[in-house]
């Protein structure tokens, strides 16, 4: 009987396992300075981050924000260059349930 819950709880797991690894792209760094790499296997634009329970009024700056500037383009080799897609925008979401945040895209 324990076996066959362990079993049963092990095929519920192992098919969920995969997706979460396979939806996120890389990060390395700290929060204060960090890069994102793609390495989904698919296009992507830009990237998003959640700052669980933080508000707007928590966050003092932000790469890019307003007064600090924003490179864009590809800079001189359009093959080797990294493409800036613009400013961050910041908002706050609300959950529900006590779970809040701040979404930094």
């Amino acid at each position: 009987m324990r076996i066959r819950t362990c079993l049963r709880a092990l095929a519920t797991a192992l098919p969920c396992a995969g997706f979460a690894v396979a939806a996120h792209a890389s990060v390395f760094g700290t929060l204060g300075n960090f890069d994102v790499v793609n390495d989904t296997g698919s296009v992507a634009h830009g990237f998003e981050i959640e700052l669980e329970d933080l508000h707007l009024g928590d966050i003092s700056d932000t790469f890019g924000g307003v007064g600090r500037g924003f490179p864009s383009g590809r800079g001189f080799d359009p093959q080797l260059a990294v493409q800036r897609y613009g400013a961050p925008t910041v908002t706050e979401y609300d959950a529900g349930g006590g779970i809040f945040g701040v979404r930094v895209t």
